[in-house]
């Protein structure tokens, strides 16, 4: 994860201080995130390729799910946020990282 927005405000510092956050998508439709100071989650997702979304399914309780519209860039990912003002106001911006 590279930079968190909330409309034009970059709210990285708050989110990311550490630039330590990360997701990972499995194959099998499962995920795991991690770094401070939201620390780790993992669950499955969906992804809806007409829609181009993405349904994230928390093992911490319905809470904690989230939804998001996808568009790539380059090497790069960008998440908007689906649902209330405030979720559509955030946008996550993570880059792909290879092994």
């Amino acid at each position: 994860m590279v930079t968190v927005l909330e409309g034009n405000q970059d709210i990285t510092p708050i989110h990311n201080p550490d630039n330590d956050r990360w997701i990972e998508f499995r194959k099998d439709g499962t995920f795991s995130s991690g770094g401070g100071p939201q620390g780790a989650n993992s669950g499955s997702y969906q992804v809806d390729n007409h829609a181009n979304t993405l349904f994230l399914d928390s093992d911490a309780g319905d809470g904690d799910d989230s939804n998001w519209q996808l568009q790539f860039r380059d090497h790069l990912l960008y998440m908007r946020g689906i649902g209330t003002n405030r979720q559509e106001m955030t946008t996550v911006i993570c880059e792909r990282q290879t092994d």
